[in-house]
């Protein structure tokens, strides 16, 4: 049954052995697929309980860029990898290990402890069960396919208010403000799967420029000047738009979806029919709960990935 692995938090393999050996000798060879990608050594135990291991989460997550064009796909890496320990370069195999897994663009909590697996078919791949949707729209719940290694995106209808998959009910709240235009903004969770997050109230967007200046000439051949140039001139003139966003009313649960798009590295918004790449510049999220502030509801700054003036070569 494959199982899954978040590649933004470390991933360790290693053994302690029990024989009387005082040198050693360690490698490991990591498959992308079938292919080798990585061949990792190193000489001796790291101590004289003739333990060694390796970290490779950072190493295979450059593997892995989940992308999004408005489709929703899974986006997982098939990996393996086999850890060997020897008695010396050359020698006798004291201990051997393989693992398969699929790897997949999430992180774990400190909390959660060391090399966190995924291995529940229909786990849900988002944090909370209840979700924020306007009227008439329909969306996706992902969901771990452990026999896939795939990430499934379950749909649900424009007029559904729940979802079951496995064993999970999802409560789809429809909300209506008719007087405001609704954003979908989609992320990378701290799963690795794609999640949509609307926020529906007031938008404002701003535009910063910056630029370099230089005093130019603007001397006549038979001196003097005249006053419709600019004796200031601007170059290299770059702009960006920000805006910010506003959630509508939630419940508690979804401090955690704020978290997670607060510390997600990859982010859109749809708006215009198109999907456009955005970061959010929000550095800090005032946990809020019913009991401290009776109702719930956030403000979100953004910015575009890009310049305003396109300048892609």
């Amino acid at each position: 049954m494959p199982e899954f692995r978040p590649l933004r938090s470390p991933i360790t393999i290693g053994n302690t052995n029990t024989n009387s050996y005082i040198n050693g000798y360690t490698e490991a060879n990591i498959f992308l697929g079938a292919q080798l990608i990585l061949q990792l050594s190193r000489e001796g135990f790291t101590n004289d309980s003739k333990s060694s291991f390796f970290e490779y989460a950072e190493i295979l997550r450059n593997y892995l860029d989940v992308e999004f064009d408005g489709t929703y796909t899974s986006q997982t890496q098939q990996f393996s990898i086999t850890f060997t320990q020897y008695d010396q370069q050359g020698g006798s195999t004291l201990y051997n290990q393989f693992e398969a897994f699929y790897g997949v663009s999430g992180y774990t909590l400190y909390t959660e402890g060391a090399n966190v697996i995924y291995n529940t078919n229909n786990q849900p791949a988002i944090s909370t069960t209840t979700l924020y949707i306007p009227d008439g729209v329909a969306g996706y719940i992902p969901t771990f396919n452990t026999t896939t290694g795939a990430f499934d995106y379950n749909a649900f209808t424009t007029t559904d208010t729940t979802k079951t998959i496995g064993s999970t009910t999802f409560k789809i709240n429809r909300i209506c403000e008719p007087k405001y235009q609704n954003y979908k903004v989609t992320f990378v969770n701290k799963f690795g799967a794609l999640q949509d997050l609307y926020f529906y109230l007031v938008r404002r967007d701003t535009t910063t420029t910056r630029a370099e200046t230089y005093k130019a000439n603007i001397t006549t051949p038979t001196g003097g000047y005249t006053i419709e140039k600019h004796a200031k001139t601007t170059f290299d003139l770059k702009a960006n738009d920000k805006f910010t966003l506003n959630t509508t009313f939630l419940d508690e649960t979804y401090n955690d979806v704020l978290s997670e798009l607060m510390l997600s590295e990859k982010v859109w918004i749809t708006e215009n029919s198109q999907v456009l790449p955005i970061r959010i510049t929000t550095r800090t999220l005032d946990r809020k709960t019913s009991l401290n502030d009776k109702l719930i509801q956030y403000t979100l700054e953004f910015e575009y990935a890009f310049d305003r003036i396109n300048n892609i070569l």
